[in-house]
């Protein structure tokens, strides 16, 4: 039959546009935001066919909606922030074919099964498992914050002082080995223009992430708005859920999201101060080292590099070497550390009918975490002490006699660049994934968001078809009462008497004048030549309507003749009417 064929034909555009679709998926978390476009395209396309094919037999339903939704957004999002090239259906590869099962040897016995479900564990250990990893998260994140301050500020202190490179400018010629270190670093690294690229993209990113935000909220509002003047119009009758109602933990996330953007934005604006500040210093970092050594004044040095102060430098430098390799290695410590506290949680679970989750997430985490919590503020207080020894050296060094004021401050400015370039692009790329996670998360919250909208939309109309099918089968209101007549208490007027409309007078009847009659005379006698037999002679005179006038104008002879109208006269004739004949009307009955 001729429906089955179209199910056979609408079903094959169907899973080759389902195909299309997922692999444009994998696309977009590969970034390939050119090809999930095309794919996208073709799934819509096939789509379309099917529906089409399909008729009133097989339709692909939300999918279409679906596709259509993912598709705009991928354009958008490539208009705005990849512009990825997007290639044409022959240009792509064509989908793979996934191995959905293939024969493996049996082992006898088969005691390497693992049970499937050997990792669920009970919702109140689920839950209690997502807090302790939650603490965890924070607290590694606070040491980590932690050592990277005191090394920021440790730097800082340093390159106010102008070491290393103070103790190792002697001649006043050529730069520090160290600063010489330092400037290829940053070279490597991409120079100021990596930086000045990275503070571009960044604000791209956060509007990006505000878009989303404030779409979202739109999307909220006009479904209140809509839900709300539904409600007005349709009354106590409009019982569905509120929308305000289902969109309150829509609304806390987006405001936590929003909290979020605003401690971001102020970060940006540090990191915004930080490059303006240095920018010079890192653009002269990133030229070749005769460029920068020009760059630099000359001055000669009045302190010697055998000095004991100068020795004495070189030795708390070492330090500080050591310190920032161990805080490094405390901070790799911190980030691979983990612990499994299933088991405890589900021992507790068995022997108490309930989890005691704070107690046993701080033993855990006092347990992994405690030594190294121990490191961190040992090097923290053992900074401070470094620190003031650099302090006392540097000022023994000066008073011995040190670089000249121009050069120092040059070479001031440059270690400080080259502190900031690193930071910089620390802070840049952490800010990037950071948003670029962000708006992975705010996407997926858009998402539900439409798809909750989707579906009241659907309610609403089914709602709203009822309603309207519901006061059109109700029975129909009376009609309004007649309003009463003033002065109800007078009696009523009498009607006249209807009278008969007067007739017109009829018009004068034209009488014929009949002629007498011709006398008749007596037949000659025939002659003798006549015949025998002679036609009988009949006078006109003995047939009167023989003689009738001539036919008047307009007359045609298969009507009647016109006869004069005769007045309609209600009981006996008046005197000298002619009777009643042929071609007068017959007067109508009296009324009664």
């Amino acid at each position: 039959p001729l429906f089955r064929s179209a199910i056979v034909t609408a079903k094959q555009s169907y899973f080759l546009g389902m195909a299309e679709f997922h692999q444009g998926l994998e696309c977009t978390k590969d970034a390939k935001h050119g090809e999930s476009i095309a794919r996208f395209r073709l799934a819509y396309g096939y789509l379309n066919e099917a529906a089409k094919k399909g008729e009133t037999f097989f339709q692909p339903g939300d999918v279409l909606n679906r596709v259509g939704r993912e598709l705009s957004q991928a354009e958008k999002d490539n208009n705005v922030i990849y512009s990825d090239l997007i290639p044409s259906a022959h240009q792509m590869s064509p989908i793979g074919r996934a191995v959905l099962a293939k024969a493996t040897s049996l082992a006898f016995p088969a005691s390497k099964h693992q049970d499937l479900f050997a990792k669920v564990v009970p919702r109140t250990v689920h839950d209690a498992l997502a807090k302790y990893e939650s603490q965890r998260e924070a607290l590694v994140q606070g040491e980590v914050r932690k050592l990277r301050e005191t090394t920021q500020a440790l730097n800082e202190t340093l390159s106010s002082l102008n070491l290393p490179a103070a103790i190792e400018d002697t001649s006043g010629d050529e730069l520090p080995p160290s600063l010489l270190a330092k400037g290829k670093v940053v070279r490597d690294g991409g120079g100021v223009d990596t930086i000045t690229e990275l503070m571009r993209e960044l604000p791209e990113l956060q509007q990006r992430n505000k878009d989303i935000l404030k779409e979202t909220s739109r999307m909220m509002s006009e479904e209140e708005q809509a839900d709300n003047a539904m409600k007005e119009r349709f009354k106590e009758k409009w019982n569905r859920r509120p929308s305000g109602d289902l969109f309150t933990d829509h609304r806390a996330e987006i405001t936590k999201y929003e909290s979020i953007l605003a401690n971001a934005t102020q970060a940006d604006g540090v990191v915004r101060t930080k490059y303006d500040d240095h920018v010079n210093g890192m653009t002269l970092l990133s030229k070749s080292e005769e460029e920068l050594i020009g760059a630099v004044p000359k001055g000669a040095s009045g302190a010697s590099s055998d000095s004991p102060a100068a020795g004495e430098l070189r030795s708390l430098m070492e330090e500080v070497d050591g310190l920032k390799a161990a805080r490094d290695s405390i901070e790799e410590n911190l980030r691979s550390a983990t612990a499994d506290i299933s088991a405890r949680l589900m021992s507790a679970l068995e022997e108490n009918q309930t989890v005691a989750d704070e107690s046993i997430s701080e033993a855990q985490l006092t347990e992994t975490y405690g030594p190294l919590q121990q490191q961190v503020a040992e090097s923290v207080s053992a900074q401070g002490a470094l620190v003031q020894r650099i302090n006392a050296a540097h000022h023994r060094f000066m008073s011995a006699g040190g670089t000249a004021s121009a050069r120092e401050s040059v070479l001031k400015d440059l270690a400080a660049a080259h502190d900031a370039f690193v930071e910089l692009r620390d802070n840049l790329n952490e800010g990037a994934k950071f948003y670029s996670d962000l708006t992975r998360l705010l996407l997926k919250s858009q998402s539900k968001v439409s798809d909750l909208i989707f579906a009241r939309n659907t309610e609403k109309d089914d709602l709203v078809r009822d309603l309207q099918a519901s006061l059109a089968k109700a029975d129909p209101q009376p009609p309004p009462r007649p309003p009463k007549a003033i002065g109800t208490n007078s009696p009523k007027p009498t009607p006249a008497p209807r009278q008969p409309p007067q007739r017109p007078p009829p018009p004068p009847a034209q009488q014929v004048q009949a002629q007498p009659p011709a006398p008749v005379s007596a037949p000659a006698p025939p002659p003798a030549s006549a015949p025998s037999y002679a036609p009988v002679y009949t006078p006109r005179a003995a047939y009167p309507y023989s003689q009738a006038p001539p036919p008047q104008p307009g007359y045609y002879p298969q009507q009647p003749p016109p006869y004069a109208p005769q007045p309609q006269y209600y009981g006996a004739p008046p005197p000298g009417a002619p009777p009643y004949g042929y071609g007068q009307q017959q007067p109508p009955p009296p009324p009664p």
